[in-house]
C-alpha cells in the first residue's frame, strides 16, 4: 500500500510499508491517500466515538424503565439521521 497513511495502534498518523493486503492496521478502507486526509477522517472517528459514548451514557437518564434502557443500549447510534 504505497503512497497510503493509517492509524496506527497508537492512534498516529503514519505511513503505510506494508505489502498491498498485509497491512496489520486494516485494508484498503481504513488508508488513505493523504496524511492530512488521514488525520481529519481519525478526528472524525474520535468526535463520533465520544459522541456515541456520551449518548449511552445519557440513555439511562432518559429509558423509562431498566427494560427500554436494556433494549436499546446496544444499537448503533448514527448522526446522520438515518437509523443506525
Amino acid at each position: 500500500m504505497a503512497g497510503k497513511w493509517h492509524i496506527n495502534e497508537k492512534g498516529e498518523v503514519s505511513k503505510c510499508t506494508a505489502i498491498k493486503g498485509k497491512c496489520p492496521f486494516g485494508n484498503e478502507d481504513s488508508h488513505y491517500p493523504t496524511k492530512e486526509s488521514a488525520y481529519e477522517a481519525f478526528q472524525h472517528k474520535m468526535e463520533q466515538s465520544t459522541i456515541n459514548e456520551t449518548n449511552k451514557k445519557d440513555l439511562k437518564h432518559y429509558c423509562k424503565n431498566d427494560e427500554e434502557y436494556e433494549r436499546i443500549k446496544n444499537k448503533k447510534f448514527s448522526m446522520s439521521g438515518g437509523r443506525g
